[in-house]
């Protein structure tokens, strides 16, 4: 089997997660995999080794709206090129612009095409989204990450059963690195609501009063006093690793927008063992069902507060354990191969 992966946009945030599912999908089939201006640059070497070919390509990333959507456009014309030189199977791709997608997908050929959903199925309650999603809905093969997912592409979206494949996003332990910070709760996700920031930063004496230190990050303002902290915008990996392993907990505040797509601060969290509170209730009832003790709701910081009292009220060893399995890059190459395989078959027959 040789496979083309693509990737029409590139989000840093995506880049190791796009990593694990290339090297997940080496496992069972040839594969080439687009690689814009050095990407996967500090990969070559691992690639090499599990016999992943690089295709270099350029592409000019312009700011805003319409530059990322040219952009977009611009990568699934050299993934068209690419297809089009060698005898594919099958292309993936492992993020897409919901509304250009379908322009270019003529250019493939026939050939099946898997797109990898992020925040598209939210995106699609734009009408103008969900028209032009609709245009080849039914032309591609869908890739989600949760069962939940995928019934909203099903039942309200009117994609095709068939089509829709329930993949698990890539995991694997990750051990702390060394620290002398300590908090009792750490909220990193880059997607923070910001408004849950803010209650947070207004009952710091709350916090306070109950011997509870909690550091948050925001986009738009910073706190470096009391017993809650703030801090704002980029941070590099090293200090992430250190922050993450000096909290105790992980606090999770998704906007109400974030509804049908992945939490990656969710899945890091659980790969290093921390029990999370979330104001997702999806997360908290689907994982506690899952992975017991892993997951806790929250609806207020006044709940939060309370949570983060409780004492013993942690996941144990064989539930994290059980999300790492479940997460596996093996369980994840085996899910691949078997969607693609069953693809190739009923397009063969």
């Amino acid at each position: 089997m040789k496979l083309l992966v693509a990737d029409f946009l590139f989000v840093n945030a995506h880049k190791d997660m796009n990593i694990n599912f290339i090297n997940a999908i080496s496992k069972f089939a040839e594969t080439d995999v687009l690689s814009l201006d050095g990407y996967y640059d500090d990969q070559r070497e691992a690639f090499h080794k599990n016999k992943v070919s690089l295709l270099d390509v350029s592409a000019v990333r312009k700011s805003g709206a319409l530059g990322a959507r040219n952009f977009s456009l611009e990568l699934m014309k050299k993934a068209a090129e690419a297809a089009q030189k060698k005898n594919y199977d099958a292309v993936l791709c492992l993020g897409f612009e919901t509304t250009l997608f379908g322009m270019e997908l003529g250019k493939f050929k026939g050939l099946p095409v898997f797109i990898f959903h992020h925040k598209n199925i939210d995106e699609l309650t734009s009408s103008t989204k969900r028209i032009a999603f609709g245009s080849y809905k039914n032309k591609v093969y869908h890739v989600v990450f949760e069962e939940f997912f995928r019934n909203r592409l099903v039942n309200e979206i009117g994609v095709r059963a068939e089509r829709v494949f329930v993949i698990p996003h890539p995991a694997k332990a990750i051990k702390g690195v060394p620290t002398e910070k300590s908090y009792d709760c750490i909220g990193l996700c880059n997607s923070n609501d910001e408004g849950f920031i803010q209650e947070a930063i207004n009952k710091d004496s709350d916090f306070k009063r109950h011997g509870i230190r909690i550091l948050l990050r925001s986009k738009s303002q910073e706190k470096k006093e009391g017993a809650v902290e703030v801090i704002k915008g980029f941070m590099d990996k090293e200090v992430y690793d250190e922050l993450m392993a000096a909290g105790k907990t992980v606090f999770v505040p998704l906007p109400e927008s974030y509804i049908y797509r992945l939490s990656g601060s969710i899945y890091d969290a659980l790969s290093r063992g921390k029990l999370v509170y979330t104001t997702s209730k999806y997360y908290a009832k689907e994982y506690e069902r899952r992975y017991p003790g892993t997951c806790k709701y929250v609806g207020t910081v006044d709940e939060l507060i309370e949570r983060l009292q409780e004492k013993g009220n942690g996941g144990t060893t064989a539930s994290f354990q059980q999300f790492i399995d479940g997460h596996s890059i093996e369980t994840v190459s085996n899910d691949i191969k078997r969607m693609v395989s069953t693809v190739l078959k009923e397009t063969n027959s």
